[in-house]
């Protein structure tokens, strides 16, 4: 029985493994924080990173300075933005962004998921 949970544990970290590699290799720009938000498409075609994504995405970035927003979701896939809180506030918080934001109907979100939930509603 030890054996048997050691062998769930070892497959458990290679899912989680696996799915960090996926997403990183798709938003490492915005992991440092050079870009400051990424959007990418999960689904099952390759390598299940849909399921693994729902099985284990929360885990993943807890504690992280990282954060996701689920723009789009189907029972085929979803549309997550990864971003980086401290770049995301920073472009936030330029007046001319502001001003921008609010000409497209935003009002005067600054909050980063305020203006998440807005843009989703819009997609």
């Amino acid at each position: 029985m030890p054996q048997d949970r050691s062998l769930l544990e070892e497959r458990d970290r290679q899912k989680v493994r696996y799915l960090a590699r996926r997403i990183a290799s798709n938003i490492a720009p915005t992991i440092v924080e050079v870009k400051p938000a990424t959007v990418m498409k999960l689904s099952n075609r390759r390598g299940k990173v849909f399921e693994l994504w729902d099985e284990l995405g929360k885990a993943l970035f807890a504690g992280s300075h990282l954060g996701y927003f689920e723009l789009k979701r189907s029972d085929r896939g979803a549309i997550i933005f990864f971003f980086s809180y401290r770049r995301l506030n920073e472009i936030l918080n330029h007046k001319k962004i502001r001003e921008f934001l609010r000409f497209l109907g935003y009002g005067s979100a600054s909050e980063p998921e305020n203006v998440l939930r807005r843009l989703k509603k819009k997609i």
